[in-house]
């Protein structure tokens, strides 16, 4: 099992769960370890607050808030003064997953990762991190997502620098109206098939009329850079629709000077109305 920090409401409880909050110059997370807030029965879980200096998570390791039944997961909000490094993958996690089963894991895949999910009806919470400089690479992944009917939560990322090397920033939600994406920094640099992406979907085999009144796929990604944006890689919007009637949400950029270099910028729906792309730039 991975090492752990935990505050879980489980199937028998009849509270919602409590929240983490870690106060510490350095925390290094390797390994698999993981910071996790959980519920897995009708209430909510706790929220997950990290003030730190400086943060590394590695080799699989994760900062996690969940859902896995009809409550709601926490939030996740850090504040670092610092540097945020997010690195690697658990080589061990699929041999984990087999000896032990997928229920017994407490990370979320084998992928570095702070991430708010939803894996029951309930709704993932949002994921907001502030630091001057964040870094992101070779597969490490900032995420929020709901798998079931609820919605994913909004995920915020306010630093001066962002270089994403290999790295991924997403929302996914299967019938949720939510799951946008803010970024706010002086410039960000993408390179080596790293996205910033947003993958809305509709239900399968459920009466999907009624699910996209309830919920219309309208997911944005806004980006703000004081500098500049430098794209080697995609940056995505993507919403799959199996009923013709999804919807691609937006992506707006605010940038001084845009580079792009073997980079895409795109909004795709598959069968659904088209997603808008709003550019302001000096240069491109």
């Amino acid at each position: 099992n991975s090492s752990a920090i935990t505050a879980s409401t489980e199937s028998g409880a009849t509270k919602p769960g409590g929240n983490l909050n870690i106060t510490t110059p350095t925390l290094n997370l390797s390994h698999g370890a993981v910071v996790t807030a959980r519920s897995r029965n009708d209430f909510s879980g706790g929220n997950v607050t990290l003030n730190v200096d400086t943060l590394n998570l590695t080799s699989g390791s994760q900062i996690l808030t969940s859902s896995f039944s009809q409550g709601n997961a926490g939030t996740i909000t850090i504040n670092s003064d610092g540097a945020i490094t997010l690195s690697g993958s658990d080589v061990n996690f699929d041999d984990r997953v087999a000896q032990f089963g997928a229920e017994n894991i407490d990370t979320d895949g084998p992928q570095t990762a702070i991430a708010s999910r939803a894996r029951g009806n309930g709704d993932a919470g949002s994921v907001t991190v502030n630091t001057p400089k964040l870094r992101v690479e070779d597969q490490g992944i900032i995420t929020v997502s709901s798998s079931g009917s609820g919605v994913a939560g909004s995920l915020n990322i306010n630093a001066p620098s962002i270089q994403l090397n290999n790295g991924t920033l997403s929302a996914e939600t299967a019938a949720g109206d939510q799951g946008n994406i803010t970024i706010k920094a002086n410039q960000i640099n993408l390179e080596n098939n790293s996205a910033i992406t947003i993958n809305a979907q509709s239900w399968g085999s459920r009466n999907l009329t009624t699910v996209i009144e309830k919920h219309p796929f309208c997911t944005n990604i806004n980006i703000t850079t004081l500098t500049f944006l430098c794209i080697s890689s995609d940056i995505t919007i993507v919403t799959v629709g199996s009923s013709g009637s999804g919807v691609a949400g937006s992506l707006n950029i605010n940038a001084p000077s845009i580079q792009l270099n073997n980079g895409t910028l795109s909004a795709e729906t598959a069968s659904g109305d088209e997603g808008n792309i709003t550019i302001k730039a000096s240069e491109i």
